[in-house]
């Protein structure tokens, strides 16, 4: 078994002596790693005793408690200080912080080598490193003999081997290889960690699964009870093995958005639907669907993101690249949650509408919600925020500013209250169809009042507000003032 702290405090010939932390003396040294920075977590794995003159200790007290949660967080087993070298004044907020923490602090004589601690906890775990090793071997043996298993038989021989419990998580938290268990809903956590954060978590490791540029999902490993564990290395080559896997999967994957695509232009041309139908997925051609308008950067990855996360939570979807990423799925798919994970996205989303429906209104309202999402800097906009009566709306943000400065300029251009009153007073007349003592009493005005202020509005803009021709785009252009400012 690994050497404890307690044990290597226990030592004469170490002259050890633990101030700090007491409560963790149990915890187990597997490495002793010397280190002089004040952030010495991306050299470590977890178990060590890591050891300093006291370089690396910075003098404010507030950066010493910074020091010590990073050493904890990443897994060490305890600091140990050379005494009277290097290190500045312990502050009492770091020795407060490592008995809360339980993370023991040593100060070592000065006449006691780093080597004579380190021989000492490296050969307690001679023993250890051996098992590690076999453990590590095993998992390439696992891998060799399993060409012809799928993935859940794979890592169930994994898990045998390397002596932890697997889970395999996409970023979205769903199964990143098909039946193998997502991370414990007590370890989803995990999931928001930095790529760079360390491996070490209480129990075990969490290692990211690259594929190509990206992080594809994480890995976590938990060690079995009274089992020897291989240890992070292992992890790390299991890691790589599901990478592998995932590369296939996607793959695989690739054809079948490329066919949902073309079958999605078809259905975007247009025509009677029904010789389509056998094609289309039931849950598609039976539940509420909304239909996405997706600006991105880079249109064609991450359509190929969304499909592959989509297809990782069950979601029954079609997906094309074009100009935009144009998405149908059923509405009551998750597809605002993987779209969060994408940064920089602009999304508009319809209102529910049913297979056979009209796509070009399901289109036309995705792009005005794209559109107000582009303007707002909004990741996501849905088209069931703003009213049903907007459909008819150019879909064109400039021809809808252009007839808006048009008709409302004259008005919009006088100062800030006046202009307010003026177009609260138009919209109030048409809404009651023209009844002037309505609107004066919805207004709270004098009818001679509402009378002025409509002679003013015609005068302004150079139009008779009773003619049919002027209501139509007075109602128009209001509609769009009113829908872009919701």
């Amino acid at each position: 078994m690994p050497i404890t702290v307690q044990e290597v405090v226990s030592l004469p010939h170490l002259e050890c002596e633990l101030i700090a932390g007491h409560s963790g003396a149990t915890r187990q040294a597997t490495w002793a790693h010397v280190c002089e920075l004040e952030d010495p977590v991306p050299w470590l794995e977890g178990g060590e005793l890591v050891l300093t003159t006291g370089i690396a200790i910075p003098a404010d007290p507030a950066r010493q408690v910074a020091y010590l949660s990073r050493l904890a967080a990443a897994g060490a087993a305890a600091l140990a200080i050379s005494k009277d070298l290097r290190a500045p004044q312990l502050s009492d907020e770091l020795l407060r912080e490592a008995d809360r923490q339980a993370f023991p602090i040593l100060l070592v004589s000065i006449e006691v080598p780093f080597i004579a601690i380190s021989r000492i906890v490296i050969m307690a775990n001679q023993d250890a490193a051996h098992r590690e090793l076999v453990r590590q071997l095993s998992v390439f043996d696992a891998l060799r003999t399993a060409s012809d298993h799928d993935a859940a038989e794979l890592f169930r021989a994994l898990e045998d081997v390397s002596g932890y419990r697997l889970f395999l998580s996409s970023p979205a938290g769903s199964p990143l290889l098909p039946g193998v268990p997502p991370f414990p809903d007590d370890r989803r956590q995990l999931l928001a960690r930095a790529p760079d954060a360390p491996a070490y978590v209480p129990g075990g490791y969490v290692v990211s699964v690259p594929i190509g540029g990206r992080v594809a999902g994480s890995l976590l490993g938990l060690r079995r009870s009274g089992v020897h564990a291989g240890g992070l290395a292992a992890l790390q080559h299991i890691a790589t093995i599901a990478a592998l896997q995932r590369a296939t999967l996607e793959r695989e994957r690739e054809s079948q958005r490329r066919e949902g695509g073309e079958l999605l232009a078809e259905l975007l041309k247009g025509g009677d639907v029904r010789p389509l139908a056998h094609r289309i997925a039931p849950r598609l051609r039976s539940e509420a669907l909304s239909l996405y308008l997706i600006r991105s950067d880079e249109s064609e990855a991450d359509s190929s993101m969304l499909h592959q996360q989509l297809t990782d939570v069950g979601c029954e979807h079609l997906i094309l690249s074009q100009q935009e990423i144009v998405l149908i799925s059923p509405a009551s798919a998750p597809v605002p949650d993987v779209l969060s994970l994408l940064p920089g996205i602009r999304a508009g989303r319809s209102r529910p509408f049913r297979f056979g429906d009209s796509l070009a209104l399901a289109e036309r309202q995705a792009r005005l919600a794209l559109s107000r999402a582009i303007g707002r800097a909004t990741p996501l906009v849905d088209a069931a925020s703003f009213g049903a009566e907007l459909d008819w709306l150019p879909s064109d943000e400039m021809l809808r500013n252009a007839l808006v400065e048009r008709v409302l300029g004259p008005l919009l251009a006088q100062p800030a209250e006046p202009a307010e009153r003026l177009i609260a007073t138009l919209r109030a007349w048409l809404q009651c169809g023209q009844h002037s003592g309505e609107a004066a009493r919805r207004l709270g005005i004098h009818p001679h009042t509402l009378t002025y202020r409509l002679g003013r509005i015609a005068s302004l803009t150079g139009v008779d507000v009773s003619s049919p021709a002027a209501v139509v785009e007075f109602w128009l252009a209001l509609e769009i003032l009113r829908g872009e400012q919701v």
